[in-house]
């Protein structure tokens, strides 16, 4: 734990509930890899030395990451894909037993028809590896409450993982379709991810799923915050659509269901770099922008939210 001596803040440090490795384009190029070595770069402890005003450097020298929840892009891809099995099995051997990672295994069910022997013997042979299950509606062209999810939301169950969905504003990984397939299984933790991607009008649909299963008590809907509350390609000082559903969580008791999460190494993260910012200085940046938004916003109990998004809740959910 590290403790800051300027404002005295506890900080416990960063929990990522949402990083990948494997082929992504890089300005461009087709097929780029993005593997351990680069995500290992994150490690090391943040600096947070942008900031000149005391609300800006109240993190200064206070951040490391501690853990990222990885999934594989190349088994949501056609190009690369070679089964639930071999797939997510060679992802894992990527990552080298570093317990820095906490690996997702991701599911086709538009290539199994919903069929989830694979997945079963994926975690019959590593039955402590896998700490949750990932699925990208989009990438499948596979609406997210087809029928064909079921078999792994009902194995997920069994196991007691949660459950990453892309989710979007509308279409294939739109939230309330997601919201739809949750509801069938209210015991599984599924994770909005991006909360709605696709600006300030998609977030708001995923607050509303997300307000309407805590006022209805119907599901067990989380979000994280990739991409959420983002300008030219980098992260916005102002968060007006965090503010919106961690006010929602606080409404209800359940700040303990919201995700700090990047999306590294897309974006501004690695694929794409904007402002003149390396990948880690953009994750600073996004680290930094949150942490002030929520000094800001929430100066009475703005500790107890910081350590929730940023580490306690994922640590919470995925049992690290």
């Amino acid at each position: 734990m590290f403790i800051n001596s300027v404002q005295n803040i506890s900080f416990k440090g960063i929990i990522d509930t949402h990083v990948h490795t494997g082929h992504w384009y890089k300005q461009g190029e087709s097929g780029y890899y993005y593997g351990k070595n680069f995500t290992d770069n994150f490690k090391a402890p943040l600096r947070n030395t942008s900031g000149t005003s005391e609300a800006d450097t109240f993190t200064r020298n206070t951040d490391r990451v501690d853990n990222m929840l990885v999934s594989d892009l190349d088994v949501m891809s056609e190009e690369y894909y070679r089964g639930e099995f071999f797939g997510n099995e060679d992802f894992l051997k990527t990552l080298e037993e570093d317990p820095f990672y906490v690996p997702l295994a991701v599911c086709r069910p538009d290539k199994t028809n919903g069929d989830t022997k694979d997945i079963e013997k994926l975690l019959e042979k590593y039955p402590k590896s896998f700490a949750g299950f990932k699925f990208h509606p989009e990438a499948m062209n596979l609406p997210a409450d087809d029928c064909r999810y079921e078999p792994y939301m009902k194995l997920a169950q069994e196991k007691n993982f949660p459950c990453m969905f892309h989710s979007e504003g509308e279409g294939v990984s739109g939230v309330r379709a997601i919201y739809n397939l949750a509801k069938k299984f209210p015991n599984v933790p599924v994770i909005l991810a991006h909360m709605g991607a696709g600006g300030a009008f998609c977030h708001q649909k995923a607050i509303d799923v997300f307000e309407e299963s805590l006022k209805n008590d119907n599901a067990n809907l989380y979000v994280d915050l990739s991409w959420v509350d983002w300008e030219n390609g980098l992260p916005s000082f102002e968060k007006p659509s965090v503010k919106k559903v961690i006010d929602v969580a606080l409404q209800y008791d359940a700040l303990d269901h919201i995700l700090f999460a990047t999306d590294t190494p897309l974006g501004c993260f690695g694929e794409n770099p904007e402002g003149g910012k390396s990948p880690l200085e953009a994750y600073e940046l996004s680290v930094e922008t949150l942490q002030n938004f929520i000094k800001r916003n929430y100066p009475e109990n703005y500790n107890e939210i910081l350590n929730g998004i940023f580490h306690d809740n994922a640590a919470k959910l995925f049992d690290i």
